[in-house]
């Protein structure tokens, strides 16, 4: 992307340069976004909705992809990374030096028996801009998001609260904000063991939960029936066992030193 003032306004309002392209061929959005300066395109690739954004990473190449994953803040990382198949992840760190490997590679394999590590980008992201009335017709748009949970995060990928379906569609709801109507819920944080993570109280009232990292920007998706999947899966495998809790929880740590690193914030 050579246009100096193409790459001012990715750099400047990064949200604004990804409405632009909502209704373009995914095809010309990966052109587009494989000629920009890897930071720019972190910050951009973020900002797209959740439809589009999972349509658009998987068809980036292996190299690039990860170059931009290297080159964004940590927020714009996780965003990205929530929304990427794990099945994407070996190409990717093979077509990455060693070095950027070792650090992406932390993030992508969070300890297995955490919520960190179970979290899918199996929900609808929502800015806290819109209305229902827009939110509905994107949903209409992608009837395979309607039995998804709606989160609505704000531009830095901060969880903000859940939008309840019931709600969205309520004619009276039709010209409100989302935030007007969403539900203010404690996400679980990534490092809660599963096993704890199943005795929370909002089970009862949501059958999926956003699971976010230590400064709230979201991870992704988990859901009751997945964890008491993988609880009962595991019962009697001895690396469930509760006295991996300080191990894990230093693991846990190691990787966000080592996303702060991916995003220069930090040097090891």
């Amino acid at each position: 992307m050579n246009d100096p003032l193409l790459r001012e306004f990715a750099r400047n309002q990064p949200a604004a340069f990804a409405e632009q392209l909502a209704n373009s061929h995914p095809g010309e959005v990966v052109d587009l976004i494989c000629q920009m300066p890897p930071e720019l395109a972190a910050g951009v690739l973020a900002r797209f909705a959740s439809a589009q954004l999972k349509r658009i990473v998987q068809r980036i190449p292996a190299r690039p992809l990860g170059g931009i994953l290297c080159a964004g803040s940590n927020a714009d990382a996780m965003s990205i990374i929530a929304h990427l198949p794990a099945s994407l992840y070996p190409a990717i760190l093979e077509a990455l030096p060693a070095q950027e490997q070792s650090a992406l590679s932390a993030l992508f394999n969070l300890p297995e028996v955490t919520v960190g590590a179970q979290a899918l980008p199996e929900f609808y992201r929502v800015l806290p801009g819109r209305t229902c009335a827009e939110l509905r017709t994107e949903l209409e748009g992608d009837g395979d998001l309607r039995d998804l949970p709606i989160f609505v995060l704000d531009e830095n990928s901060h969880f903000l609260g859940i939008v309840p379906v019931l709600l969205l569609l309520a004619a009276a709801n039709v010209d409100r904000p989302v935030t007007e109507i969403m539900e203010r819920v404690t996400p679980l944080n990534g490092e809660t063991p599963v096993v704890s993570a199943l005795s929370y109280e909002l089970w009862k009232k949501y059958p999926a939960l956003p699971v976010v990292d230590g400064d709230g920007r979201l991870l992704g998706a988990v859901s009751n029936d997945n964890l008491h999947r993988l609880a009962a899966q595991s019962e009697s495998e001895p690396s469930f066992d509760r006295s991996l809790g300080g191990m894990l929880a230093a693991c846990v740590s190691l990787c966000g030193d080592l996303v702060e690193f991916i995003a220069g914030e930090k040097a090891l």
